[in-house]
């Protein structure tokens, strides 16, 4: 009697921790999909925002404009790698 009721006790965790995968599997899926349709919804309205934007050409006629200079530095080429590193030498 004792191994039967062993045995039960193993099957039924063993049944209640598959299903706790698959549930939270299944919770975890849902909660993606919310996500992706909020972050969805905030990425179409910041996109009718940026839309909203207007651009206007007197900015570059300010004074304050054109005393800007570019401190750009230009990049030289550098030597590459090897073609594969993962190679053998």
């Amino acid at each position: 009697m004792k191994k039967f009721i062993t045995k039960t006790i193993i099957i039924l965790g063993l049944i209640l921790t598959i299903s706790g995968f698959v549930w939270a599997e299944e919770a975890l899926i849902v909660a993606e999909g919310k996500l992706n349709s909020k972050i969805g919804s905030e990425l179409f309205t910041l996109l009718l925002e940026i839309k909203s934007i207007e651009l206007r050409g007197d900015v570059f006629s300010d004074p304050a404009f054109s005393k800007l200079k570019d401190f750009g530095v230009e990049l030289q080429d550098q030597p590459t790698g090897r073609e594969n590193p993962f190679l053998k030498i």
